[in-house]
């Protein structure tokens, strides 16, 4: 793919995350996806085959900003309470972000189109989580409750916030609140 091919691509997406919101799946369509783009319905179909396909390639994307915002979270350097929360908020901040009328619709929508890719960037999230507990939790973590299983605690929990209603400041507090008060439970220093 040329790089001009790759911007325009991108540029289709950063404008399809929008419409998708304000409008939800079932009412967004290939037209109004290529006017917010900036181009024609033809020229859409050039880099996308389908509104399917585009969405995927968006909550793709997505996903993939999150993780590398994820990434630097894990490697910050605070407190492991610090880290944990700023790993779990790149996903939250993705996910429940900009409160919208149809955020219900598109999280339910990108379960059934792009499910696979949900679970493989859901997977990425756990492991992450997991390896920074293992590098920085109490030595007696592990013992009775592995590093993993407290990893998938924290994004199950997680997926609860997300699906939660409320202001983005309400949610990265509930947020924040679940991340203390695992950390404290594993006798690390919050």
């Amino acid at each position: 793919m040329s790089a001009t091919m790759g911007a325009r691509r991108l540029q289709i997406l950063e404008a399809a995350v929008p419409c998708f919101g304000r409008y939800g799946y079932a009412r967004t369509s290939i037209d109004l996806l290529a006017k917010a783009a900036g181009m024609s319905r033809p020229a859409l179909y050039q880099h996308f085959k389908s509104k399917e396909h585009l969405f995927q390639a968006m909550v793709e994307c997505a996903f993939d900003v999150a993780d590398r915002q994820a990434a630097e979270a894990s490697r910050s350097g605070g407190t492991l309470a610090d880290r944990l929360y700023g790993m779990l908020a790149a996903r939250l901040d993705l996910v429940a972000g900009p409160e919208t009328e149809f955020r219900d619709e598109v999280l339910r929508e990108a379960e059934a189109i792009a499910g696979p890719i949900v679970t493989r960037a859901r997977e990425r999230l756990v492991s992450a989580v997991e390896d920074v507990l293992t590098s920085a939790a109490p030595p007696h973590l592990g013992a009775e409750l592995p590093a993993h299983d407290v990893a998938r605690l924290l994004v199950d929990a997680l997926t609860g916030i997300e699906l939660a209603r409320g202001p983005i400041d309400e949610l990265r507090g509930r947020l924040r609140q679940l991340v203390e008060l695992t950390v404290r439970g594993l006798g690390a220093p919050v």
